[in-house]
């Protein structure tokens, strides 16, 4: 029985969810867990850590077996995915928050999770061309959405949007 929701952050590459995320953890704690991704592709640097499992095929491949696969995706040859022990483990104390892309929302929803989902529109920001035909593709995808938050990334423009998640967190 799920007591706590997931806030779903969405929206394109380098829009900053990552980085909202981890702001507003950082200033509660004790009310907000990471729902941590898993991944077959190799860790770049210590702060990845924070964000995925690194996991072998196999490992993917067992987890798909054991039906405990709540999301996966493959991307650039390698998978990305969430699965439900981990994410249980984190509801139980805490609300759950992840970012996750468009079509990752909907496999939640039947999963039977409570989804609050947050878009973030960036402001200002010039998008990486590799990532541009993506974004667009997933944005085209119908989701729920229960709150916009936009992230200018003018001067003071992340702070806003850090205490606007802040203020959505706390109002659930």
């Amino acid at each position: 029985m799920q007591i706590h929701p997931i806030i779903a952050v969405v929206g394109p590459s380098g829009a900053g969810k990552t980085t909202l995320i981890d702001a507003v953890i950082a200033q509660m704690p004790e009310k907000l867990g990471l729902i941590q991704s898993f991944t077959t592709r190799a860790q770049r640097d210590e702060a990845d850590a924070l964000w995925y499992e690194f996991i072998s095929r196999e490992e993917v491949e067992n987890r798909k077996r054991a039906g405990i696969i709540v999301q996966l995706i493959e991307f650039n040859g390698n998978y990305y995915g969430t699965d439900r022990p981990h994410i249980e483990k984190v509801l139980q104390d805490k609300i759950g928050i992840l970012a996750v892309v468009e079509h990752g929302i909907q496999t939640f929803i039947d999963a039977g999770f409570n989804l609050k989902v947050v878009k973030i529109e960036p402001k200002g920001y010039v998008a990486k061309l590799d990532r541009l035909a993506a974004d667009e593709a997933r944005s085209k995808i119908p989701i729920p959405i229960d709150k916009t938050i936009v992230n200018d990334f003018s001067e003071g423009g992340f702070e806003r949007a850090a205490e606007e998640l802040a203020q959505f967190v706390r109002s659930i």
